[in-house]
């Protein structure tokens, strides 16, 4: 038995590359501009009044 023998399956990092959902992405950020100029047009409104 020779203490430098290679293991069979190579060392597997922990860190993987996270599979992202660019849909998701692209929801979170109309949600973003909508809420943005819903309280554009509400400091609007109430500058009206």
């Amino acid at each position: 038995m020779s203490a430098s023998r290679q293991p069979d399956t190579p060392f597997q990092p922990a860190i993987t590359e996270p599979k992202e959902r660019p849909m998701l992405d692209i929801i979170m950020l109309a949600i973003g501009l909508g809420l943005f100029a819903l309280s554009v047009g509400y400091a609007y409104g109430c500058e009206w009044l």
